[in-house]
């Protein structure tokens, strides 16, 4: 085949990093002249950039009243079905992580006064993919205050039983916490402070704002750095669909994108067949 053709693909493959990090494999087909060519990239591997599927992820979300009360500034949001968008938004993220190989690990849990501990799923529960699907789906909605800095602080005592586990067992895990919410702290101490520990840990803290009641600028100082990276702005709950590639995206690498693609080694595979004589 054309090899110059080849070689500038393959040097502009290089700069796709979200589809070949993501995944084991991915394929893409393409055309060049007299040529169909379908090109497998497989990662092999990735260096100490940030880059890993080997997570435990703590997806926190904020269960309080305002959730399924009407704003009136929102339109796009219906109050009724508020809480189902949350649910389907973390399900769907959840779906594309490596569950089957135990190469990725959820604990998820609700929060509004309190965490609602009758409700969590921990992170060493032994479920599969399809059940812990429908658990989340199925997590009943709690009402009345904001305590992000309850939920943080139990998301914390989570992380550091599996670190533990996971240094007795000479494992490392990449940790991270996923906090969905749509107001701010209204009960407990200052989140910000609780956020701080949990990151002096080597915790990644990903926070994601909903509509524009947020305290943007706490969340952002909540999240890690770099905090455009770290926090995701949904304009309302419906929004959120529309934002599980940006998780999926950080969940898999902790640091932004250009660090990313210069650390990817992966081999690549072409099949052609001739399209002209």
């Amino acid at each position: 085949m054309n090899s110059l053709a080849l070689h500038n693909f393959l040097s502009a493959a290089r700069e796709c990093f979200i589809w070949t990090s993501r995944t084991s494999s991915s394929k893409i087909t393409i055309e060049i002249p007299r040529l169909h060519c379908i090109v497998i990239l497989r990662v092999l591997f990735t260096d100490d950039g940030g880059c890993s599927e080997m997570v435990d992820a703590v997806f926190l979300i904020d269960s309080s009243l305002s959730v399924r009360q009407m704003c009136t500034m929102d339109v796009d949001s219906r109050s009724t079905d508020n809480w189902r968008p949350m649910l389907q938004f973390v399900s769907e993220v959840v779906r594309a992580m490596p569950l089957e190989r135990g190469a990725a690990r959820v604990g998820v849990a609700t929060f509004s006064t309190s965490v609602s501990n009758a409700d969590v799923i921990r992170l060493d529960q032994s479920i599969d993919p399809l059940t812990l699907r429908r658990k989340i789906l199925q997590l009943p909605f709690l009402g009345a205050n904001t305590n992000t800095t309850g939920a943080l602080r139990f998301a914390r005592a989570q992380l550091w039983n599996a670190r533990y586990a996971a240094a007795a067992a000479g494992t490392s895990r990449k940790q991270y916490v996923v906090l969905l919410t749509d107001g701010a702290n209204n009960v407990d101490a200052d989140p910000v402070q609780e956020a701080r520990v949990l990151k002096q840990d080597g915790v990644r803290l990903i926070t994601i704002g909903i509509s524009d009641y947020v305290d943007e600028a706490q969340l952002k100082e909540m999240a890690s750095a770099p905090a455009e990276y770290s926090y995701i702005h949904a304009r309302n709950f419906n929004h959120l669909n529309l934002l599980v590639g940006q998780l999926l995206d950080r969940l898999v690498c902790s640091t932004p994108p250009s660090a990313q693609r210069k650390n990817i080694v992966f081999c690549c595979i072409v099949y052609c067949a001739s399209t002209k004589p």
